[in-house]
C-alpha cells in the first residue's frame, strides 16, 4: 500500500486543527444541536459519562435498500442494548477520529423538505440517508465495498484541517468521513493502484454530498465518500505538482 502525505498550499498542521471525536460531534450543526436538546437524558453527568459515538440503524425499505437513522449522542452501551426487529441492521458505532470534518450537517431527509426525526426503540433518530444499493464491487482485488447512498450532507474543513483521501486509479478522490469506533486496526488494506493521501487545507473546504454519493468501506470499516470534484487528480505526492482546483 502506498501512503502519501502532502499539504494543500503551505499551511502546516497545528494542534488546534485537530479535535477529539466528542468535540466534533458536539459541533455538528444547529440541526443536530436541536436534536441533542430533544434527546432524553439517558446517561450519568458529564464527568462520569460513557464515551459517546454516532450510532446508526438501518430500516429495510426494499430488497437492496435501507433508510439510515442516526443518533449522534448515543453510547456504545445504549446501542448494544437495542434489540432490532428482523431485517433491521446496526451500523458500526461511528467516530470521526483525527482528520475528519470540523463541521457536518444534514440539510434534510430524502423526499422531504426537512430533517425527519422519529422515535425507534426508545431513542430519537434522524433520517440522514437512504441506501439504494449495497456491496457493490469497487476494485479488482475485492478489498473495497461500495454503497450507493442518497442524502443531503454538507461537511466543512476549516483552514489548517487535515483530510485523509482515498484515490482511485482514475484519479477520483474519496475523503474519509468516519471510522469504526471499535476498530482493531487503524490501517486499511488498499488495493493495487489505489492509494491514500493526507492533506492539510490552506483555505476553508466545503464538500456537498447531495443526491447520490458512493460510500466506500475498507476492510477496517473506514468510510470514504465522494467522489469529490475539488480533490480530483491530486498528484502532488508523486509528481510534485499540486492541483487544488476543481476537476475539469
Amino acid at each position: 500500500m502506498l501512503r502519501c502525505k502532502v499539504l494543500l498550499g503551505i499551511t502546516l498542521l497545528s494542534p488546534a486543527a485537530i479535535c477529539s471525536p466528542m468535540e466534533r460531534f458536539a459541533d455538528l450543526s444547529v440541526t443536530v444541536r436541536s436534536f441533542q436538546a430533544a434527546e432524553p437524558i439517558k446517561s450519568s453527568p458529564i464527568p462520569d459519562q460513557p464515551r459517546r459515538f454516532g450510532a446508526e440503524i438501518a430500516e429495510p425499505v426494499s430488497p437492496k435498500g435501507f433508510k439510515v437513522w442516526m443518533n449522534p449522542t448515543m453510547t456504545l452501551e445504549s446501542l448494544d442494548s437495542i434489540e432490532l426487529d428482523e431485517g433491521w441492521v446496526k451500523n458500526q458505532s461511528r467516530e470521526t477520529g483525527e482528520c475528519g470534518p470540523d463541521r457536518s450537517r444534514f440539510l434534510k431527509s430524502l423526499d422531504s423538505e426537512s430533517l425527519i426525526m422519529r422515535e425507534w426503540y426508545g431513542f430519537n433518530w434522524l433520517h440522514v440517508a437512504t441506501v439504494i444499493e449495497e456491496n457493490l464491487p469497487v476494485d479488482d482485488d475485492g478489498l473495497l465495498r461500495g454503497f450507493t447512498v442518497k442524502k443531503y450532507h454538507e461537511t466543512t474543513f476549516l483552514p489548517g484541517s487535515c483530510l485523509v483521501v482515498l484515490v482511485s486509479p482514475s484519479g477520483d478522490a474519496y475523503f474519509r468521513m468516519g471510522r469504526d469506533g471499535t476498530r482493531v486496526s487503524d490501517e486499511p488494506n488498499i488495493p493495487n493502484l489505489w492509494w491514500l493521501e493526507e492533506y492539510v487545507t490552506q483555505e476553508i473546504l466545503v464538500i456537498e454530498l447531495f443526491e447520490e454519493t458512493l460510500v466506500i468501506r475498507t476492510d477496517n470499516e473506514d468510510s470514504f465518500q465522494g467522489p469529490v470534484p475539488q480533490l480530483k487528480n491530486f498528484r502532488s505526492a508523486r509528481a510534485g505538482i499540486l492541483n487544488s482546483g476543481p476537476a475539469r
